[in-house]
């Protein structure tokens, strides 16, 4: 029975299931006949995958398998000397990056990112996982002026979480230059990350203007300006509500107008919301 069971895990094909891998090294932990012959095997199924050239994730998980394997009955060294000739595979690469970081060879480390941003060419979600980890590193080695170059660059590329680790880099009345930098930055770039930025900070003058240049955003913006800006939010409203309300065409536009209509309530009252709906049923009621 056991050599039934030996033929028909070493002879099923290339592509296993994850979870048949783990039962065979689990059979493999209790056998130890069986493994040479299975690293054999994963052996000769990864020179299968490479022959017949299929997709990258495939032969990634392929790969895999066969470092878990190392890993498991060889021990680290193994299991890192195959991964590292194999870099092509990024699971590799953060191996080693991590295995550099905890020996504190952190040149080796950031070379090593370095080197897969590049590999990423123009896929910049690829790109920024890699500088992310460069900026751990810095904060490992105290390089402040490395850790500030690589934050600015993942704010600029609409990581806002970076904004916050930007502060400290500076001294006190630096700050307040740099930040007006990064604003005038982000406007033009993030927008969404530059409005995010100026709510959560109460920047009042920026919201207002960033305000009259897109009036439809007052149904999300006004509770960051009343009640400073109260007559110039109002008036906002009411032009948005107005145009709103001309352009809608059938039931469910008519329902947005009255949610829109219940925020003004709550930015000015009931008696302004009723006198403003008074005042578009005597529009509709207009000819022409």
């Amino acid at each position: 029975m056991l050599g039934k069971l030996q033929t028909h895990v070493l002879d099923n094909g290339y592509e296993w299931n994850v979870r048949v891998v783990e039962q065979c090294a689990r059979i493999a932990d209790l056998l130890p006949s069986l493994l040479e012959r299975l690293l054999q095997y994963q052996r000769g199924r990864l020179d299968a995958v490479e022959m017949k050239a299929l997709r990258a994730y495939v032969r990634g998980v392929a790969q895999k398998d066969y470092y878990q394997m190392l890993l498991r009955w060889q021990g680290r060294t193994a299991a890192m000397a195959y991964a590292s000739a194999h870099m092509e595979n990024d699971f590799f690469r953060k191996q080693l990056i991590e295995e550099y970081t905890q020996q504190k060879q952190f040149d080796k480390a950031v070379a090593l990112c370095l080197a897969s941003e590049q590999a990423c060419g123009s896929s910049r979600v690829s790109s920024h996982e890699w500088q992310k980890r460069r900026y751990d590193i810095y904060d490992k080695t105290g390089d402040v002026d490395a850790q500030r170059q690589v934050a600015e660059a993942l704010l600029v590329e609409g990581h806002s979480e970076y904004y916050g680790c930007l502060h400290k880099p500076y001294a006190a009345g630096q700050w307040p230059r740099k930040r007006e930098e990064l604003l005038e930055r982000l406007s033009g770039f993030q927008p969404l990350v530059y409005l995010k930025i100026i709510t959560e900070e109460a920047d009042k003058p920026r919201v207002i203007a960033y305000l009259r240049e897109k009036p439809f955003a007052v149904f999300r913006l006004y509770p960051h300006l009343l009640p400073y800006y109260a007559g110039e939010v109002r008036e906002i409203f009411l032009l948005a509500l107005r145009g709103c309300a001309a352009h809608a065409s059938d039931r469910r536009d008519y329902q947005d107008v009255c949610c829109k209509i219940g925020a003004f309530a709550k930015a000015f009252g009931n008696e302004a919301a009723a006198e403003l709906i008074r005042e578009m049923r005597r529009q509709a009621r207009l000819p022409g």
